[in-house]
């Protein structure tokens, strides 16, 4: 892998909780020598957390914090569109402000 992978592990126990402190920020060395994967796998993470956490403030947070690193999967852009539409408050709003930064005007 080149990095190191438990970090992806700590990072997908602690969605909740970096959720609960928008302003915390992690800062990390564990790229090691494949920053680039390890920034994917942190990105799959906190997507999977957008889609499939029980709590609504998680997932709007996990969806605002991939906007502003431009996670643009189409997968994950299909989530986004559904959630946008019918999602819980919080979700609804997070993903609608995704979409406008995320992808060209429609």
């Amino acid at each position: 892998a080149g990095f190191a992978t438990d970090f992806i592990d700590v990072l997908g126990r602690l969605a909740a909780a970096l959720a609960a402190q928008p302003k915390l920020k992690v800062v990390t060395n564990s790229g090691g020598m494949n920053p680039h994967a390890c920034a994917g796998q942190a990105k799959a993470v906190l997507a999977k957390a957008a889609q499939s956490d029980p709590a609504p403030s998680v997932q709007a947070h996990c969806i605002g914090l991939l906007a502003r690193l431009g996670y643009h999967d189409s997968g994950y852009i299909d989530f986004l569109d559904a959630a946008a539409a019918s999602g819980p408050p919080a979700v609804r709003q997070a993903a609608q402000a995704a979409l406008a930064k995320l992808t060209p005007r429609r």
